[in-house]
């Protein structure tokens, strides 16, 4: 096994073709449908990288350093991030409505430290029409990353200091902490243990460990690869193979990332088994993919914040000229942000060999942490700031009216998995009417009940929206194999002839 320092090439050009694929998915290419896969391509190179210099520290010096190695990883992320963020917010407060930019200061005090992927959870998803107003919705993977930085060390100290376990063992334990999380997500898509799960496995980082595993699993096979090339090129040509039909193929209908994970994940791990390969490695080994993968992280950074605002000022659907110019402005800013950001606070980053004092670095750090948190929290604790645009409603009173939107739904009227409840379902009335429909579908209830509502002849009957429930027409039918949000009760009820008959 090579030192923990030894520098593979051909993951940068890994690096640049997840970057890429992220950036040309958020771009709305059509031919990237599952580019969000970038992402998984990111986690798994983490997971092997992480672990190789965790695994050789410890099991060259038999200790850990885990100050040396906090300090390196900030010096990695915090100083672009900081500036990222800063930037991001002059921005926002210029442009974005107050209820909006309510929203931004909740992602901002989040997404620095390190919890964004949890708020993000929380408000809805990645997928939904709102997350094109979220300058900072990409920060949930880095959040993932953190998270998994802070345990990930405790866990190998503890499986290689403690329980002084090598090779083999901690292969071992690694598979079976990989096979764990990948449980969960079978538990939680199929125990139907929340409405919103497919978010949940997206965003929540025990859902996403199987595939830092893999990555770390990697350390474990490189020995039995080195040095067959041919072996190496099928692997090459596989694993950017499956990373590729990845990309081409996914879309954000598919439960993400359970099953459809191990595609890209096992992909990912094989190319970067493959780092000698002679006829495919040039494909990641060129210049070109080389530089991308350096500037990768400054890439992810700047790409998603300078398309929301694209899309928040401009009305017009993008063209190839829109995008091209975004892409171009997008490597623009990502280098200068590497040239002058994270390189110069790269440099000083310590090594075993070179222990520079960072108490400066590290109070600077928990400064602009402080500054930003109270930044994030001050916004989103006075409505957005509403006094830059008071023509424009307020963060409070948008709130107020989505709970006026639902006010109904939530009344004590008949829904259709309540059927059977004599007070809330007038089923002897003559007619029966069943309001059916998407997220839109609170509002067609509202405005039914605002004409028949006091009607004593009409039942109105709520579904409660077909969203998560992967609606499929057969023979006329609807069905559907996922249990989500109670969807197979509800589809069918309405399958049911004795209920459609009722219907008038």
């Amino acid at each position: 096994m090579k030192s923990a320092d030894t520098y593979m090439r051909h993951v940068d050009g890994l690096r640049a073709l997840a970057v890429l694929s992220v950036i040309l998915y958020h771009l709305g290419v059509r031919q990237t449908p599952g580019g969000y896969v970038g992402v998984d391509v990111f986690f798994v190179i983490s997971g092997f990288l992480i672990t190789r210099l965790i695994y050789e520290e410890l099991r060259t010096t038999g200790r850990f350093d885990f100050a040396r190695f906090y300090i390196r990883r900030m010096r990695r992320l915090f100083p672009a991030l900081f500036v990222t963020l800063a930037i991001t917010t002059g921005a926002a407060m210029m442009v974005l409505s107050p209820g909006a930019f309510a929203k931004f200061g909740a992602s901002l005090a989040a997404a620095t430290v390190s919890i964004s992927n949890i708020l993000f959870w929380n408000e809805a998803g990645y997928f939904d029409s709102d997350s094109f107003l979220k300058p900072l919705l990409h920060t949930w993977s880095l959040s993932v990353e953190e998270q998994f930085y802070l345990i990930w060390p405790a866990f190998l100290w503890l499986l290689m200091s403690r329980w002084s376990m090598r090779g083999a063992a901690v292969a071992g334990a690694l598979v079976a902490i990989g096979i764990a999380s990948f449980a969960l997500n079978a538990l939680w898509v199929h125990g139907d243990f929340n409405a919103d799960y497919q978010y949940a496995i997206f965003f929540l980082t025990p859902f996403r460990v199987f595939e830092f595993v893999i990555g770390g699993l990697g350390l474990f096979l490189l020995n039995a690869v080195r040095d067959r090339i041919v072996l190496q090129d099928v692997f090459m040509a596989v694993g950017l193979a499956l990373i590729g039909y990845s990309i081409a193929t996914f879309d954000k209908t598919l439960v993400f990332p359970y099953w459809h994970g191990l595609l890209p994940s096992f992909g990912t791990l094989l190319v970067i088994l493959s780092g000698q390969s002679l006829r495919v490695g040039p494909l990641l080994t060129n210049r070109a993919a080389v530089f991308t993968g350096l500037i990768s992280y400054s890439l992810y950074l700047v790409h998603w914040p300078l398309i929301v605002f694209y899309n928040y000022i401009s009305l017009a659907p993008r063209t190839a000229g829109n995008q091209l110019a975004l892409i171009a402005a997008t490597f623009a800013l990502a280098y200068l942000l590497y040239r002058f950001i994270e390189t110069p606070f790269r440099k000083g980053t310590p090594t075993a060999a070179r222990l520079n004092p960072q108490r400066a670095f590290v109070m600077g750090s928990l400064g602009a942490m402080l500054v930003s948190c109270v930044l994030g929290g001050t916004i989103w604790l006075q409505d957005g700031w509403s006094w830059r645009q008071p023509q424009a409603l307020t963060a409070a009173q948008i709130d107020s009216g989505m709970q006026r939107r639902y006010a109904t739904g939530r009344s004590p009227r008949c829904n259709i998995l309540a059927l059977a409840e004599k007070k809330r379902c007038k089923m002897d009335r003559p007619f029966q009417v069943l309001v059916f429909g998407n997220s839109h579908e609170p509002d067609a209830y509202n405005a039914f009940d605002a004409i028949y509502g006091s009607n004593p002849d009409v039942n109105l009957i709520t579904f409660g929206t077909t969203n998560g429930c992967n609606l499929e027409i057969a023979g006329g039918v609807p069905n559907l194999a996922t249990k989500v949000r109670d969807c197979k009760k509800r589809f069918d009820i309405i399958a049911d002839a004795a209920f459609v008959s009722k219907l008038g």
